[in-house]
């Protein structure tokens, strides 16, 4: 009994303490965060968070612009600045910015859309006339960036019910107007909000096209007023008119930019002049485009606030009262509910049941966010889907995924532009300028209609409607018309005898099946007419006019992560075509050719193997159809197309090492590469021995850039050959016996 007043005195002592935190918590004043735009230089907040936590400082309101949209959710949702920086740096930002998934996980005809050299940009055909993306990136993964259930498991009727009540700033697009995002979808307002106008095509929401928040308030200062701060903070991590120096100001470029700077600078002048503590944290040696550098940039962030330590001490309250604060902003999970419901919203011509089978969505369990990730890219796959997106909401007593597809406004007729060209010192030169179009979703079964023309060393058209033959698109029939004109050269014992004109028009039937997103089979029939013309040279050949009709067919299978520089995968192929006398033709042999190619490696050195070969079974397969070599990576010491016969085979060996470059779309990468060789090319295929091999050794400089490959380098064959060559549009992992 003695012991009564001992604990009683202890807790009137907790009671009290509690009460004082309580009082603290409830007297202090009202403090606002805002985190303003600068693309990746917007990390910098999270050093700013991190002084904050130091400095027991507890925010109340949180308002953010662009990339401070992004930090300043993921603080309003309760996470530390430490689990801000862990999230930050756990995204592929490399990734996150290219909407198409990765290719190995791309069907196959969707993975032929870059086995030639077409630049980034995809353009529409309206009215006859060439139209463009509303963005060069439509932000389709930024949704499933961040996956707290909090960002993308709910729906939320207000902001203000977040561990911090928050607000995301954006502009209509229509009227210039800052709006307010204060309630729904978390993910759908950072997305408007960080809509770069020309690079993420407008968001969509009551009716408002959303574009980035900086155009009409990057450090929103006035938001966090109105939502009741009495302390603001702002943090401003845009480029300024200081970070440029009068000697950089001597292009169109750089003038027009910093014009743009001052405006931008001018006008949010104001706005921080109300503000408390104004944090600038020095940040001129970045762009805002460096999002593979996030971590460097968050220490300038806690450097700058640092330098006002004093002001935020003032700030700070008593260290039992910021844990409460803490604890209570980090205690309040988002349970994702099940969904018993899925409504589609479908504005494309694509098929609702084409679409909802591509759903990965399990009624009555929770949803899955990387199921329903792989959802939308098997969905943004089908080619005529401009972006996509979801809302869980809790409608009549049951909750309701609601999935909107938004289609190309430029579709249905997709356009591609690109080009390619090989060169060899003396040798031959061929080049080519491509142009593609593609009309998507001609009927309900998904048919495509697509027409290639080839302009240059050869001249050809080649037009193909595939149609799948069911809604899952396995099975199809692929009609072909094609129509071709090159001149074309004939060496006789790897020396120049003449050019002749080769003409070809025929057309091609298949039947094929896709077996899941790695392989392809086809078969059918092929006819046509090929006629020949001797156009110069010591050794003319008569004119020859043949009507073919045969056989085909093709097996291919393509699990490569990149066509163009790849890092890991395989690629393999086999074709073969026959005339059939029984068909009606005279002509009569087998040509026969397949290639192997596979790649193994790291971000930095990658090891490439190409294995290819074909012969005509010793059928006296026409000249024009002969097999050649020469070139980069086919027998480097020689010249483009030097070899010609009707056998052949090439083994290339490489290894590539990286010098430098970017990670980022659109970023160039340098590589240098050594590569070894052995083939050789055999006019009668009986001939064809591993005895008769040439040995090569090349040294090459390759750069990737957003409008291709373009490779240079030396070669020297075992028998005192050499080259040098210049290749631009020239994939890897494309076979030797192509022109580009």
């Amino acid at each position: 009994m003695r012991h009564r007043p001992r604990t009683f005195l202890l807790l009137a002592g907790l009671l009290l303490s509690l009460l004082a935190t309580a009082r603290a918590e409830t007297d202090r004043p009202r403090i606002g965060l805002v985190l303003g735009g600068g693309g990746a230089r917007g990390a910098a907040h999270v050093g700013v968070i991190r002084v904050l936590e130091e400095q027991n400082i507890p925010i109340d309101y949180v308002a953010g612009t662009s990339m401070g949209s992004i930090v300043g959710a993921l603080y309003a949702l309760g996470l530390s600045a430490d689990e801000i920086e862990q999230a930050l740096l756990a995204v592929d930002w490399g990734e996150l910015f290219v909407d198409r998934p990765a290719r190995r996980g791309r069907s196959m005809r969707r993975k032929e859309d870059d086995t030639r050299t077409f630049f980034p940009i995809e353009f529409g055909l309206r009215g006859g006339r060439l139209t463009t993306p509303r963005g060069l990136i439509a932000g389709q993964k930024l949704a499933f960036a961040f996956p707290h259930t909090g960002m993308i498991g709910a729906v939320h009727e207000s902001f203000d019910d977040l561990p911090i009540p928050y607000r995301a700033v954006a502009t209509d697009l229509e009227t210039g107007e800052k709006v307010v995002l204060d309630r729904g979808n978390l993910i759908r307002a950072v997305r408007a909000s960080m809509s770069i106008p020309g690079i993420f095509p407008p968001v969509e929401i009551d009716g408002r096209l959303l574009v980035d928040g900086y155009l009409a308030s990057n450090v929103p200062v006035d938001v966090v007023r109105e939502m009741g701060a009495d302390i603001v903070i702002a943090v401003e991590v845009g480029r300024r008119t200081e970070d440029i120096s009068r000697e950089q100001l001597r292009s169109r470029g750089a003038i027009l930019e910093q014009a743009s700077r001052i405006q931008s600078q001018r006008a949010i002048q104001g706005k921080l002049g109300r503000a408390d503590i104004v944090i600038r944290p020095q940040l001129e040696q970045w762009t805002g485009q460096e999002y593979d550098q996030l971590a460097a940039i968050m220490d300038p962030g806690e450097v700058a606030a640092r330098e006002h330590i004093d002001e935020l001490q003032a700030l700070g309250v008593p260290r039992p009262v910021f844990d409460g604060w803490r604890m209570r902003v980090s205690s309040h999970p988002v349970d994702v509910p099940p969904v018993d419901r899925v409504d589609l919203v479908n504005l494309t011509r694509i098929v609702d049941e084409v679409i909802l089978d591509r759903l990965d969505v399990t009624l009555g369990e929770p949803l899955n966010p990387p199921r329903l990730q792989a959802s939308f890219e098997e969905i943004y796959e089908l080619g005529l889907v401009e972006r996509s997106g979801f809302d869980l909401v809790h409608e009549d007593g049951v909750n309701v995924l609601r999935i909107y597809v938004h289609e190309k406004p430029y579709a249905p007729f997709l356009v591609y532009l690109g080009g390619a060209y090989r060169m060899s010192y003396s040798g031959l030169s061929p080049f080519a300028v491509h142009l593609r179009i593609n009309k998507l979703e001609v009927n309900r079964r998904g048919a495509e209609w697509r027409t290639d023309v080839s302009l240059g060393s050869v001249f050809g058209v080649r037009t193909e409607f595939y149609q799948p033959l069911d809604f899952r698109r396995r099975w199809f029939v692929a009609p072909q018309l094609m129509a071709s004109l090159q001149d074309d050269a004939l060496f006789l014992d790897q020396r120049y005898a003449g050019s002749y004109r080769y003409r070809r028009f025929g057309g091609v039937l298949d039947l094929g099946r896709t077996l899941g997103r790695t392989a392809e089979i086809r078969g059918g029939f092929y006819g046509g007419h090929l006629s020949t013309e001797w156009s110069s040279g010591l050794f003319p050949v008569p004119k020859q006019n043949d009507t073919t009709v045969g056989m085909r067919g093709v097996l291919r299978v393509d699990t490569l992560d990149d066509h163009r520089v790849p890092r890991q995968g395989v690629k393999a192929g086999v074709y073969y075509e026959s005339p059939q006398p029984w068909l009606g033709t005279e002509m009569d042999y087998d040509r026969l050719w397949g290639q192997f190619f596979a790649a193994a490696g790291s971000h930095d050195d990658r090891i490439l193997f190409d294995l290819q070969g074909g012969t005509d079974f010793g059928s006296a397969m026409p000249y024009y159809q002969h097999f050649y070599l020469g070139g980069l990576r086919a027998l480097s010491g020689y010249h483009v197309q030097r070899l010609r016969g009707r056998a052949y085979g090439l083994a290339s060996l490489g290894w590539l090492h990286r010098l430098g470059g970017g990670d980022l779309p659109f970023a160039s990468k340098t590589y240098l590469g050594l590569w070894l060789d052995a083939g050789n090319v055999w006019l009668d295929s009986q001939d064809a021995a591993l005895n008769d091999l040439i040995y090569n050794g090349a040294i090459t400089l390759l750069l990737e850039t957003p409008l291709g490959p373009f490779h240079v380098g030396y070669g020297r064959a075992d028998n005192g050959r050499d080259a040098f060559h210049i290749d631009f549009g020239i994939h890897l992992a494309s076979p030797a016996n192509k022109i580009p």
